[in-house]
């Protein structure tokens, strides 16, 4: 169980984190890195990142894969360009054949693939060859989102992957440091139930959010 963060600690919202984690990834400056925001929550911390870093922003789509018949067990994720990321035990252990999961995956593809259209509208998905990435999310609670995240990044041949968050469990950060350069969490406790706990201010957003916020941003960031 989670115990109550000590009110010292919380992080007051997205954009001072951004803010912060800029500050941790200064070495960055100069190389115009690729800043991607896992949405929603993720997409003000690395609008405001990529900002103080001059570098390029957009969006890296990765959703949870749940069953309908057990929402609360997260199976694992899957993101844009093929990532995915999976805990054998929990699909190992599943009450439900694997044909049952592949038409869970493939509900999930025409997702990301909604997403990815409405979020990006009629910019191009930046080039990401041979650069730097970092890729973003507010919270971590497990380490299945960020890592399929990732994942997908690595098929677009970056020279390196890095990851930033506001707050994330220790164990679910030495899963996801095996799959980038570096991990950067602001507050890395045991564990993280309820990201809104660990935040002064972590207004839900909806995708209308996240499309106006792109909508908002200066032409250099949005490329």
């Amino acid at each position: 169980m989670q115990a109550e963060p000590d009110p010292a600690l919380m992080l007051p919202n997205r954009r001072v984190v951004g803010q912060r984690l800029a500050e941790r990834l200064g070495h960055l400056r100069g190389e115009h890195p690729v800043v991607l925001a896992i949405p929603r929550g993720g997409v003000p911390v690395g609008a405001e990142l990529a900002r103080l870093l001059d570098g390029e922003f957009d969006t890296i789509v990765s959703l949870e894969l749940r069953l309908p018949e057990d929402p609360r067990r997260v199976l694992g994720a899957v993101a844009e360009f093929g990532g995915q990321s999976m805990s054998p035990s929990r699909v190992d252990s599943a009450t439900h054949s694997l044909s049952e999961i592949d038409v869970e995956l493939q509900r999930l593809d025409h997702e990301i693939a909604r997403r990815s259209r409405l979020y990006r509208a009629d910019r191009s998905f930046p080039d990401l060859e041979g650069r730097s990435v970092v890729v973003v999310a507010d919270a971590v609670t497990e380490p299945w989102t960020p890592r399929a995240a990732i994942r997908g990044v690595w098929s677009r041949l970056p020279r390196r992957v890095l990851f930033a968050t506001g707050v994330a469990p220790r164990v679910a950060l030495i899963d996801i440091r095996h799959d980038v350069e570096e991990a950067v969490a602001l507050r890395q406790p045991e564990y993280v139930t309820h990201p809104a706990d660990w935040y002064r201010d972590l207004s839900p957003l909806t995708d209308d959010d996240v499309r106006a916020f792109f909508s908002s941003l200066a032409p250099s960031l949005a490329h």
